[in-house]
C-alpha cells in the first residue's frame, strides 16, 4: 500500500510506502488530525489472516510497522471511519474465511480492538458481501458494497441508530450476531 500526497490541485507532491511489503493491500485511511493517520488494510499473507494495522504521526511520510488487529479476515477490503465522538466504526467481513458475512465494529482505542456491534448480512458458503465503502455526513453514514456479486447495495443509517445496535451488543454479544438482512436478499 501506498499513500499520496496530492496538492490543491491533484498534482502529486509525495509518495510514501505504508510497511508490509506486498501481503498487504487496499488501505482504508482514517485522519485523526493533519498529521496522524491510521491505516487499515486486508492481509493476504499466511495464517492466521486478521486486520491489519499501520500508525503515521507525521502525515503519511512514515508508517509504523503494521500490527494485526482483532479482527479475523479473509483476506478481504474493509472500510473504516472515524465518528464525530471519535470511535472507529469498520465494515468488515470479520471471520477467518468466506465473505458470507458483512458486519460492523466499533473501536474506542484507536483501531487496536474492535467489538462487533451489528451483522449486516449472512448467507451460504456461495454468498458473498465484499468492498465495502462508508462515508458519513453529519448524523448519517451511507454503506454501499457488492452483494452477492451480482448488485451493489445501499445502506443508510444514523447514530442513533448506530448506538442503539452499540447499546444492545454490550447488554447481548449474541445479538450481534443477529444479520439485518435476511438470505432472501430483503
Amino acid at each position: 500500500p501506498e499513500w499520496l500526497r496530492l496538492s490543491r490541485h491533484g498534482e502529486v507532491l509525495g509518495k510514501y510506502r505504508i510497511a508490509g511489503g506486498k501481503d498487504l493491500l487496499q488501505p482504508a485511511l482514517v485522519p485523526l488530525t493533519t498529521q496522524h493517520v491510521l491505516a487499515f488494510m486486508r492481509y493476504k499473507g499466511p495464517a492466521p489472516h486478521r486486520v491489519m494495522r499501520a500508525e503515521s504521526v507525521d502525515g503519511g511520510q512514515h508508517w509504523s510497522t503494521p500490527t494485526a488487529t482483532d479482527v479475523p479476515n479473509p483476506n478481504s477490503a474493509v472500510a473504516v471511519l472515524r465518528l464525530r465522538d471519535g470511535r472507529l466504526l469498520m465494515a468488515a467481513n470479520p471471520i477467518r474465511s468466506n465473505r458470507n458475512v458483512l458486519a460492523l465494529l466499533i473501536s474506542r482505542d484507536d483501531g487496536r480492538h474492535w467489538q462487533r456491534i451489528v451483522t449486516l448480512e449472512e448467507g451460504g458458503s456461495e454468498a458473498e458481501f465484499s468492498y465495502p465503502y462508508m462515508i458519513r455526513s453529519g448524523d448519517r453514514i451511507d454503506l454501499a458494497y457488492t452483494w452477492r456479486r451480482k448488485r451493489i447495495r445501499h445502506v443508510r443509517f444514523n447514530l442513533n441508530w448506530l448506538n442503539g445496535k452499540a447499546r444492545a451488543a454490550q447488554r447481548d454479544p449474541a445479538a450481534a450476531d443477529r444479520p439485518i438482512f435476511q438470505e432472501s436478499g430483503s
